[in-house]
């Protein structure tokens, strides 16, 4: 109760002016769930260049201590 869902606002905007839109490929996640903000968070830190070779390391480690 209280939300506003992205496609209603989406609609209401375009009520009053034009609204772009952008075909996306590649995967998708919910980030306002849990599961699909941890998937996401973990395929950005596996795909980071900087820090991704680390981010493996630990996320090994953790799993092997499971």
């Amino acid at each position: 109760m209280g939300r506003i869902q992205l496609t209603d606002a989406i609609a209401e905007l375009a009520k009053k002016q034009s609204v772009d839109a952008m075909l996306m490929t590649g995967d998708s996640y919910d980030c306002g769930k849990k599961m699909g903000y941890m998937q996401a968070f973990v395929k950005y830190g596996l795909r980071n260049l900087k820090e991704g070779a680390k981010f493996r390391t630990r996320i090994e480690k953790l799993l092997a201590n499971d």
